[in-house]
């Protein structure tokens, strides 16, 4: 696996967490980009299945408590996700129903303090470094070794929580420093891994080029490109192009590395490989209202209502109310995080 690779487990592990076992999906949220990205962090919420754009948080004030530090961190690292690489957004945001859970916990090192400091940071990571796995310290790994069950990436050392069966999950093999092999690990957040050496090196050497420009991050330092540009490839070749915005509708799909293809905030690719970009809620030759969702079926697409939503950490739970996966409703009737399920050696 390239850097390319490592950076996008990387990213599902940091933003788009651990929601559900993996699963026979059908077709996913509309927009952004499609294909398989071998993604094999428990992370990888959106899955590889099409994204749209939504805001960069809020700014209508600083978030105080650990809930709302981890909403704010989600929704920084979720709309780049969503922006620079098409993950769905939506589902990328249900994951603050685990907050605060999902940073904080008792085998978390990041801290509110630190988080809060630098969700600036996190709202502008180049979309370069979120596809090599170029984070802010504040995104820390944390206590737990590898092999050992876990619910969320924070818990790890190696930032990554797997899942070994669809009934548990485990903690990633790890992350090697600056100076170590990367051959067969991803680097740790703040280094990538130089693909001729297969040593890590500090992420900070890497170029970031403009609009037009000429783009390979396989070179010695990488060469990306700078805020939300991508390196725009040719089908076939996996690191080497040309510097551009996302295609917008109407536009042919854009082609992302491996991951497949790419089109602008609000648009998704109807085809792989030739599609064009469409507006992100087309459904066939169906538009669905905002109450509802597309869904393929034997007789083509179709507008299915959306379904009654999970009940996230601290929210009342009943029959009719569920909690979302790994919370379990308690006596008192409040969700809560269940225990994570040991997987046998």
């Amino acid at each position: 696996m390239d850097r390319r690779a490592w950076g996008l487990v990387a990213l599902l592990a940091v933003a788009c967490g651990s929601k559900a076992p993996p699963a026979s999906a059908g077709t996913g949220g509309a927009g952004g980009t499609t294909g398989s990205a071998g993604a094999t962090t428990a992370d990888a919420a959106a899955g590889s299945g099409g994204g749209h754009a939504g805001g960069a948080g809020s700014d209508a004030g600083t978030p105080k408590t650990p809930k709302e530090v981890c909403v704010a961190a989600l929704e920084a690292l979720c709309s780049r996700a969503s922006v620079c690489l098409g993950l769905t957004m939506d589902l990328c945001m249900e994951n603050a129903l685990y907050c605060p859970d999902y940073y904080f916990n008792a085998s978390s090192n990041r801290t509110v303090t630190d988080v809060v400091a630098c969700l600036p940071a996190l709202r502008a990571v180049a979309c370069t470094d979120l596809l090599m796995g170029i984070y802010p310290p504040c995104v820390a790994s944390g206590k737990k070794p590898k092999l050992t069950a876990c619910s969320f990436a924070s818990e790890c050392q190696s930032n990554s929580c797997s899942f070994v069966t669809a009934a548990c999950e485990s903690c990633g093999v790890g992350a090697a420093t600056v100076g170590l092999s990367c051959a067969t690990v991803p680097c740790h957040t703040g280094a990538t891994c130089d693909p001729q050496t297969k040593i890590c090196v500090d992420a900070r050497k890497t170029i970031y080029a403009a609009e037009g420009d000429p783009c390979d991050t396989n070179l010695v330092p990488p060469v990306g490109c700078a805020g939300e540009l991508f390196c725009a490839t040719a089908p076939g070749n996996d690191h080497a192009g040309t510097c551009r915005k996302p295609p917008v509708a109407g536009e042919p799909c854009g082609h992302l590395f491996f991951i497949g293809t790419i089109c602008a905030r609000g648009t998704y690719c109807n085809g792989n490989p030739g599609g064009t970009c469409v507006p992100d809620n087309s459904c066939g030759s169906l538009t669905c209202d905002a109450s509802s969702m597309c869904q393929a079926g034997d007789g083509g697409f179709m507008c299915v209502p959306k379904g009654v939503p999970p009940r996230g950490s601290g929210e009342p739970c009943d029959a009719q109310h569920t909690c979302a996966f790994r919370l379990v409703c308690n006596a008192a009737g409040t969700c809560e995080l269940g225990p994570p399920n040991v997987c046998p050696p």
